[in-house]
Order: structure tokens, then sequence, then C-alpha cells
């Protein structure tokens, strides 16, 4: 299909916004994504578009990413260090999860090469499995609805460095004219009419509220780029 034919339908139907957009996105865009991948989930709802750019890259083992995408084995991830030892103790304290669910998910780590044992069951990030760093850009379209859109949009900021809301441009106008609740939260605002879209409002850099949420992010990334899944439009990197 067509961008012209794609926005004749983007004001009547979510998911024609939403891909009309993402094809802005590959054309027009001067810097290069290293993806763009569709219905992200990151346990912070499930952000329409996100693009992911490699920041650094990294070098880890195959089928590593799969372990990375789940929550448990990146919440224990999240908290260790490639040269500070810390005991299974505090994985556990620190984490907030239970002593079984560490042990199952540190032995799953150590098997994959992602972390490395020590003397007296202590843990650190394993020197060869280095994760690459991303930069996450989540992208919420709504027809209407400009406030559920902030709300979901400010929950993506728990894996993602930016979010914004994508809206038709005949519908966003509620939204401008409480754009300050956009601009208080560091949400970027586009608009999208004939062939066009429009920045309204930058977003604001945000670290990511959880790191465990970014790490699944990374894996997903990873495994989305490494399966050349259809909902993924791969570009140049310069990593």
């Amino acid at each position: 299909m067509r961008i012209t034919e794609i926005v004749d339908l983007h004001e009547s139907k979510e998911s024609s916004l939403i891909e009309s957009f993402e094809q802005y996105l590959v054309q027009t865009s001067t810097q290069k994504h290293t993806a763009l991948i569709r219905e992200m989930d990151c346990w912070q709802g499930r952000a329409d578009v996100v693009a992911a750019y490699i920041n650094k890259a990294g070098a880890l083992p195959q089928g590593a990413e799969r372990l990375i995408s789940r929550l448990g084995p990146a919440q224990v991830l999240a908290v260790l260090y490639p040269k500070k030892k810390r005991a299974l103790g505090e994985i556990i304290s620190i984490s907030g999860l239970s002593e079984s669910t560490v042990k199952r998910h540190v032995k799953e780590l150590v098997e994959a090469g992602l972390i490395q044992k020590h003397e007296a069951d202590r843990y650190t990030l394993h020197p060869e499995g280095v994760i690459p760093q991303f930069t996450f850009h989540a992208y919420e379209g709504k027809l209407h609805n400009w406030r559920r859109a902030l709300y979901q949009a400010i929950n993506y900021l728990g894996f993602a460095q930016y979010s914004s809301v994508v809206m038709p441009k005949r519908y966003i106008k509620a939204a401008l004219e409480n754009i300050e609740y956009f601009k208080i939260n560091g949400i970027g605002l586009i608009s999208v009419t004939n062939q066009q879209y429009h920045i309204h409002l930058k977003p604001r850099k945000h670290r990511p509220r959880k790191k465990a949420f970014h790490l699944v992010g990374v894996g997903k990334a990873l495994g989305a780029i490494n399966e050349s899944k259809p909902s993924v439009l791969l570009k140049e990197t310069d990593c």
C-alpha cells in the first residue's frame, strides 16, 4: 500500500495512523535506526512503534537475547556489575525476587555466559558477554483520547529514553490546548496529516526508570533484529 493510500485511512483507523507514521520515520528520519519495532511490550504497556538505536555494539553468546528479554533474568542482570562481586543474598535482597527464583535465573545466566560465578557464591557480569547499549524512542498513536495516550507514553519511560504521542492533525486540538501536561512529563507530541508530520513538542531525554525493563527491551530488540521478523524494518547503523 502506498503512503498516500495509508494517509487517506489514518483519521479513521488507529492501525493506519501508526503504519503511515512508521513509513514517515523510515523515509524522513535523519538518524539511522537500527530497527523499528511494532507492538513492543516491555512490562510498561505495549508501545505501538519503538525506534531502536544502537549506541555501542556488544558481544553476546548465541541465543542470549531470548534470556535477557524475560523479566526475571533481566532483574538479576540489572543488579550485577562487570567487576563488583555480589553475593547471592545481595542479589535476592536488591532484586526483590524469591531465593528459588534467583537461584533458577542465576543458573540460566551462568550457563548462557552472561554472568560469571566466583568464590563464596558471588557473581559479576561475564567479561566476555557485553550487552549492547540501546536508545529507545517509543511512540503511542491515538485518534482522539490524548489523556490515555499521554498516560501510556509516560509508562513507556520505564524502558525508553524518549516517548512521544502521535495523533491525526484533525483531532489534535485538545492535546495542543493541554500541551503543558506533555511538557511537564517530557513527552513529545506529533501530528500526522497528508504526506507529512509535524513535531509540536520534542520529547525530553529520560533515564529509563527501571533498568530491568530497559534490558527486556534490549533483548527483544536484539531478538527481532536477529530473527528478521516481518514487524521489523532494518536500516544501517553507525555502530
